[in-house]
Protein backbone atom coordinates (compact mmCIF):
# COMPACT_ATOMS: atom_id res chain seq x y z
CA UNK A 1 0.00 0.00 0.00
CA UNK A 2 1.46 3.35 -0.88
CA UNK A 3 1.07 6.51 1.12
CA UNK A 4 1.03 10.04 0.12
CA UNK A 5 1.49 13.16 2.27
CA UNK A 6 -2.06 13.87 2.50
CA UNK A 7 -1.95 10.28 4.82
CA UNK A 8 -0.03 11.69 7.09
CA UNK A 9 -0.56 14.27 9.43
CA UNK A 10 1.41 17.76 10.27
CA UNK A 11 2.19 18.92 12.99
CA UNK A 12 4.52 21.47 14.43
CA UNK A 13 4.79 22.15 18.12
CA UNK A 14 7.56 24.45 19.97
CA UNK A 15 8.74 24.06 23.88
CA UNK A 16 10.12 25.96 25.86
CA UNK A 17 10.11 24.30 29.12
CA UNK A 18 13.43 22.40 29.33
CA UNK A 19 12.84 19.55 31.28
CA UNK A 20 10.08 18.73 28.24
CA UNK A 21 12.32 19.63 25.77
CA UNK A 22 15.23 17.00 27.45
CA UNK A 23 11.95 14.38 27.85
CA UNK A 24 10.68 14.62 24.08
CA UNK A 25 14.31 14.27 23.12
CA UNK A 26 15.08 11.30 25.28
CA UNK A 27 11.28 10.11 24.00
CA UNK A 28 12.50 10.39 20.34
CA UNK A 29 16.25 9.15 21.12
CA UNK A 30 14.22 5.52 22.24
CA UNK A 31 11.82 6.02 19.69
CA UNK A 32 14.63 5.67 16.83
CA UNK A 33 14.83 2.49 14.79
CA UNK A 34 17.62 3.05 12.41
CA UNK A 35 19.09 6.22 11.46
CA UNK A 36 19.76 9.73 13.55
CA UNK A 37 20.60 12.52 12.07
CA UNK A 38 21.30 15.63 13.56
CA UNK A 39 22.07 19.91 12.02
CA UNK A 40 23.22 21.81 14.81
CA UNK A 41 24.95 25.38 15.38
CA UNK A 42 28.55 26.12 16.83
CA UNK A 43 26.55 26.67 20.03
CA UNK A 44 25.57 23.28 20.19
CA UNK A 45 27.80 20.61 20.12
CA UNK A 46 28.50 20.98 24.21
CA UNK A 47 25.21 20.16 25.33
CA UNK A 48 25.95 16.96 23.51
CA UNK A 49 28.65 15.61 25.77
CA UNK A 50 28.20 16.77 29.15
CA UNK A 51 29.05 13.44 31.33
CA UNK A 52 26.17 11.90 33.27
CA UNK A 53 23.79 14.51 31.01
CA UNK A 54 20.11 12.19 29.89
CA UNK A 55 21.12 13.46 26.38
CA UNK A 56 24.65 12.72 26.45
CA UNK A 57 23.44 9.43 27.77
CA UNK A 58 20.71 9.08 24.70
CA UNK A 59 23.08 9.79 22.23
CA UNK A 60 24.97 6.69 23.55
CA UNK A 61 22.69 4.56 24.33
CA UNK A 62 21.44 5.09 20.36
CA UNK A 63 25.07 4.05 19.40
CA UNK A 64 24.68 0.97 21.81
CA UNK A 65 21.88 -0.37 20.33
CA UNK A 66 23.46 0.06 16.11
CA UNK A 67 21.56 3.06 15.26
CA UNK A 68 23.89 4.99 12.82
CA UNK A 69 24.19 8.90 14.16
CA UNK A 70 25.24 11.89 11.74
CA UNK A 71 25.85 15.12 12.52
CA UNK A 72 26.25 18.02 10.36
CA UNK A 73 27.63 20.97 12.39
CA UNK A 74 29.30 24.30 12.27
CA UNK A 75 32.62 23.15 13.56
CA UNK A 76 34.85 26.36 15.04
CA UNK A 77 38.07 26.49 16.89
CA UNK A 78 36.12 26.75 20.09
CA UNK A 79 33.79 23.78 20.00
CA UNK A 80 36.60 21.38 18.40
CA UNK A 81 37.77 20.08 21.87
CA UNK A 82 33.35 19.11 21.86
CA UNK A 83 33.25 17.23 18.96
CA UNK A 84 36.42 15.03 19.12
CA UNK A 85 34.07 14.14 22.18
CA UNK A 86 31.20 13.75 20.60
CA UNK A 87 32.94 11.61 17.33
CA UNK A 88 33.43 8.70 19.43
CA UNK A 89 29.48 8.27 18.76
CA UNK A 90 28.21 9.83 15.85
CA UNK A 91 29.96 10.63 12.10
CA UNK A 92 31.07 14.08 11.46
CA UNK A 93 30.89 16.64 8.91
CA UNK A 94 30.98 20.88 8.81
CA UNK A 95 29.19 23.28 7.31
CA UNK A 96 29.24 27.03 7.55
CA UNK A 97 26.72 29.00 9.11
CA UNK A 98 24.46 26.62 10.26
CA UNK A 99 21.98 28.32 12.70
CA UNK A 100 19.42 27.14 15.42
CA UNK A 101 19.56 23.05 15.81
CA UNK A 102 17.10 20.22 14.21
CA UNK A 103 17.05 16.42 14.21
CA UNK A 104 15.40 13.84 11.96
CA UNK A 105 14.87 10.00 12.73
CA UNK A 106 13.67 6.85 11.62
CA UNK A 107 11.50 5.53 14.52
CA UNK A 108 8.85 3.06 15.53
CA UNK A 109 5.80 5.81 14.89
CA UNK A 110 5.50 9.69 14.75
CA UNK A 111 4.40 10.95 18.48
CA UNK A 112 2.28 13.55 18.48
CA UNK A 113 2.11 16.60 20.40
Amino acid sequence: MAFSPDDIPENTCVFYNTDEIIQRALNWHYSLTSSCDVCTDKNGPSMFVIPDHPITKGYQDIKRRGIHIRFIAEITEENVPYYKELMKVVELRHLYDVVGNFGIGVSRQCENA
